[in-house]
């Protein structure tokens, strides 16, 4: 069974080491690059100002896709990265993804012209070989209708049908920072790098620890700044003569109550920026808005504009199912760090190309890329590290895509069948309900049975007879996976936050066990639900 240190025992080790890499920021690419970098037998340290995945990494539409849009782009190399990459991580972490049917569906009114979409849709078979999830379908217009009854609409010509990739964004950066912190990595959330000086070999890194003030130095032979949208602020903090390299991009979502059925689909709109529809269990995920931005990275929120953008892109084409205000049950925004050029292109139409480079102080930034490619920055990451550092690459062998990441040990095609019997087995040893079961697995993966003696211990009592939360999922949570706050738990481990109610029902008990697992005070209990319900108004509601 895998250990984690504990948060205290993760700052004795950073104060006492000198450490081959650490990493600024716990987004995809940093926790990707912890893991890479640990994988390899390199001394890793992370450290993540709020916690891990808090800023665009859990702000997503949430696929490992292709990117069929940005063909439209010329973008034919990023296309297939993205492509292939997608099969590698459907073999690293099948219990994160869920192969779907996406309709691409045709109006009368579409900028391009249903032949023009044909091609696009084999140009993207083509890229896609040969790790293709399956060949496209076209249907006409009668037929993608009895298909997905939802999409009905007289302006309709046809539809293709695609496979790609839905998941868990959060949890797929859990997943990489626990696999980073079973090969030794020091995984630190809520804590802030101050200062970074170079002196002779080593960099002098000042953290400080949020939750309680505390203020560490620690040794490191390379510094990365993968702080996503944040990456020209804590470069200009360190190097006050950096230019900036970022163009930034809002992205929001609404969460609506769910009316479609299990085919997500892509909209190209008619001002020809794509809307995607997404099927959840429990509700529909809509969006996404592409907007350039230039305030402060901390403060991003969905707003009216976005609200009513959605709606109606999306109600435009749903005429017989449209979407109401009343179906809103939350909303979240996000930030895309893109790599700034001098031409003035449209925001839809900016490269989600990333950029590795070396600054004049030594430090690694990485921004742009794209979920699905997360890996690859972090290869191309680490592999500049090695030679920075002048190790023997033949020694230090990138390994992410040879070994699963946390939960993923099976293979995607017994996927159902691994599922099925985990579920028979909580079911039968605990009594655990079939929905909490379901909950469970597709959450741990492979590994559901470190939660076995939590379960002993702790018994199968939910924090309400109105949800699908244990009370030793809570206890896990915060002793395998970082969490702080309740807000990491209902909106980052969980999406409890994204459903109806936004988990306002559970906060109390779900404050309470965290209160007995990290021994708050009652000044702390009342400052985290504060906090909490001062997140779901400020960010998950519209403005």
């Amino acid at each position: 069974m895998p250990t984690f240190q504990s948060r205290k025992q993760n700052f004795e080790t950073v104060k006492n080491n000198i450490f081959d890499l650490i990493i600024i920021g716990g987004g995809i690419v940093g926790a990707g690059t912890a893991r890479d970098a640990a994988l390899r037998g390199l001394k890793v340290a992370l450290f993540e100002k709020n916690d891990f995945s808090a800023g665009t990494s859990s702000q997503s539409t949430k696929l490992i896709h292709g990117g069929l849009r940005y063909l439209k782009n010329y973008d034919f190399f990023l296309v297939r990265e993205a492509a292939l990459e997608r099969k590698k991580l459907i073999e690293i972490a099948p219990h994160l993804c869920d192969i779907r049917d996406f309709i691409v569906p045709n109006y009368k009114w579409s900028q391009d012209h249903f032949l023009l979409l044909r091609l696009g849709l084999i140009g993207y078979d083509v890229l896609s070989f040969p790790k293709n999830l399956g060949l496209h379908k076209w249907y006409n217009k009668n037929k993608i209708e009895k298909i997905e009854p939802l999409i009905e609409n007289d302006e309709l010509r046809g539809a293709g049908i695609i496979k790609d990739v839905m998941t868990n964004d959060s949890r797929l950066v859990i997943a990489n920072l626990q696999n980073a912190a079973t090969e030794g990595a020091s995984i630190i959330n809520y804590c802030r790098v101050e200062n970074i000086n170079k002196k002779d070999e080593y960099y002098d890194v000042k953290i400080i620890d949020l939750e309680n003030g505390d203020k560490y130095s620690v040794k490191t032979k390379m510094v990365i700044n993968a702080t996503g949208p944040w990456s020209d602020i804590v470069s200009k903090k360190f190097d006050a003569k950096h230019n900036n390299k970022l163009r930034l991009t809002w992205g929001a979502h609404l969460v609506l109550n769910k009316k479609s059925g299990t085919h997500p689909v892509l909209i190209v709109n008619k001002d020809g920026r794509a809307v995607f529809l997404i099927p959840h269990e429990k509700f529909d995920i809509i969006g996404t808005t592409d907007i350039d931005y230039k305030g402060d990275p901390d403060l991003i929120a969905p707003t009216e504009f976005d609200k009513d953008y959605i709606l109606s892109s999306i109600n435009s084409i749903l005429p017989n199912n449209k979407y109401s205000n009343e179906d809103i049950l939350s909303a979240f925004s996000g930030l895309r760090p893109l790599v700034l050029k001098k031409t003035d292109t449209s925001e839809g139409k900016v490269s989600r190309k990333h950029l590795i480079r070396v600054e004049e102080n030594g430090v690694i930034t990485a921004i742009g890329g794209k979920l699905t490619t997360y890996r690859l920055m972090a290869k191309e990451i680490v592999d500049k590290s090695i030679k920075i550092l002048k190790l023997k690459k033949s020694e230090h062998k990138c390994l992410t895509g040879d070994y699963p990441v946390f939960g993923g040990d099976f293979e995607y095609k017994n996927k159902n069948i691994y599922f099925q019997n985990e579920k028979n087995r909580l079911e039968k040893d605990f009594g655990i309900d079939e929905e909490t079961s379901s909950f469970i697995v597709k959450q741990l993966g492979s590994e559901v049975k470190i939660l076995d003696p939590i379960l002993i211990q702790h018994g199968v009592e939910k924090i309400s007879n109105n949800n699908y939360l244990l009370t030793a999922m809570i206890i896990y949570y915060i002793q395998y996976e970082f969490a702080r706050t309740p807000i990491d738990i209902l909106r980052r481990r969980t999406w409890i936050m994204l459903e109806k109610g936004n988990g306002l029902n559970i906060l109390d008990q779900v404050i309470d066990i965290m209160t007995s697992e990290l021994n708050w005070d009652d000044k702390t209990k009342n400052m985290m639900k504060k906090r909490t319900i001062d997140y779901i108004n400020n960010f998950m509601k519209i403005t």
